[in-house]
């Protein structure tokens, strides 16, 4: 357990809810990117909730869950856009969205 996820990990709560607000789509697509790519380079203490039993796996896995939320609903340009920033995760093959999470965490610095 690294010293900076020790608090985390201890506090007894399993799962953080982050949220942020977007003025547009592109920013919403930026905070996802940032965030999937962040999580995807720490699967060993993190892990992305998308339903709820994914809450039940980050507590019997002792890690730590984290919902990914908006203020409001800026980001989406039309109600199509709405199925494709939420359900990039389970259409895209596992390989390709930590590749492209990878590359989208690495070219940020830290999740905004």
């Amino acid at each position: 357990m690294s010293a900076e996820a020790a608090p985390y990990l201890t506090s007894g709560i399993n799962v953080f809810a982050l949220a942020s607000r977007s003025g547009n789509y592109e920013e919403g697509l930026r905070f996802y990117a940032r965030w999937n790519g962040f999580l995807a380079a720490h699967p060993d203490i993190l892990l992305r909730i998308d339903n709820t039993a994914d809450i039940e796996r980050a507590h019997k896995t002792h890690r730590i869950g984290i919902v990914l939320t908006m203020q409001e609903s800026t980001h989406f340009r039309t109600p199509r856009d709405s199925r494709s920033l939420l359900t990039t995760s389970t259409t895209a093959s596992a390989a390709a969205f930590r590749n492209a999470a990878m590359a989208a965490y690495r070219s940020s610095a830290v999740p905004s």
